[in-house]
């Protein structure tokens, strides 16, 4: 990191706001290793996969829909893991 993001990252209302950030990521990182998240993560992709295994021609709209909204969380799912 070059010396300008640094100060630019750990100086007054910034360093707190990263420090907040650090704090929220060891909470996530800490509920991600509980069985209960597993086990929600294995439902998720069974889920998904029934989902993506109905798609069918001549579908009625509501299925469509459905679908949609389906891919819609997934994708908001695989954004907020974050790039660690």
């Amino acid at each position: 990191m070059t010396y300008f993001l640094s100060f630019y990252y750990f100086s007054g209302a910034s360093s707190e706001f990263w420090a907040k950030v650090a704090t929220f990521r060891i909470t996530i990182r800490g509920m991600c290793k509980q069985q209960w998240w597993f086990w929600l993560v294995i439902l998720l992709v069974f889920l998904n996969t029934c989902t993506v295994a109905v798609v069918h021609h001549h579908q009625p709209p509501w299925l469509t829909e459905l679908l949609g909204e389906c891919s819609m969380q997934q994708s908001f799912t695989r954004g907020g893991k974050g790039g660690r």
